[in-house]
């Protein structure tokens, strides 16, 4: 399913209540990636639940040097950067473990994502010469460094992961088309998800807008 459809489902279903309720399609749209963020927090909250690859997108990252090294105090080495920033990802036990990174071809590098404050002291150990090191730097970059000196040549790489705003995670996908319009694209959700996230939003937008039914209805007027 789609988000256009998500929408169109949602007005349509408004003015069961009331068609003289005017809400932005894009303030739908904003529901619709929230009430798909607490869904998957809530559903995907502990190491042993199986997650759906439909909620998965992935993205490439180009690379560069890093010019300013904020790890200049710790460390020397040559790291390299994304050059756009991470889109926000959705976070829980069980999707960080199921986190994706690699630079899309057969090659024997290894990615491993760790935390920042680790990230200056990984890339010494000679007995894995082929790990090359990620962390999410405070600009919301992915920083990487390894021993061997082929992760320098690397040019981009891809990140499998859930994010909080499929739109922004899409518009850096191989699929990304500018001459698309996103609300046409697929909507990364549980199938079920098409029905419950309606529902909320209905809700949620009867109770703010204390929506009555419409008697006098004007789709019903002959």
């Amino acid at each position: 399913m789609t988000k256009g459809e998500l929408i169109d489902d949602i007005r349509e279903r408004l003015q069961q209540y009331s068609d003289d309720t005017e809400v932005a399609d894009m303030h739908i749209s904003f529901l619709i990636d929230q009430a798909r963020k607490m869904f998957i927090k809530q559903r995907y909250n502990k190491a042993n639940k199986l997650v759906p690859s439909s909620i998965f997108q992935r993205i490439n990252l180009l690379l560069d040097f890093e010019d300013d090294n904020e790890f200049d105090d710790y460390s020397t080495d040559t790291i390299l950067s994304t050059i756009d920033k991470i889109p926000t990802l959705i976070q829980s036990q069980v999707l960080d473990s199921r986190i994706k990174i690699d630079n899309g071809s057969y090659t024997d590098l290894k990615f491993i994502l760790i935390d920042l404050d680790r990230f200056p002291y990984v890339g010494l150990n000679r007995l894995l010469p082929d790990t090359t090191y990620v962390a999410l730097g405070y600009d919301y970059k992915f920083k990487l460094k390894g021993l061997a000196n082929r992760y320098k040549l690397l040019e981009e790489i891809r990140l499998y992961a859930v994010f909080e705003n499929p739109e922004e995670a899409w518009m850096l996908s191989t699929t990304y088309d500018p001459d698309v319009n996103y609300w046409d694209v697929e909507y990364p959700i549980d199938s079920d998800m098409a029905v419950l996230i309606p529902d909320l939003i209905i809700k949620q937008l009867i109770e703010k807008l204390k929506l009555p039914i419409d008697t006098n209805n004007n789709a019903s007027e002959s």
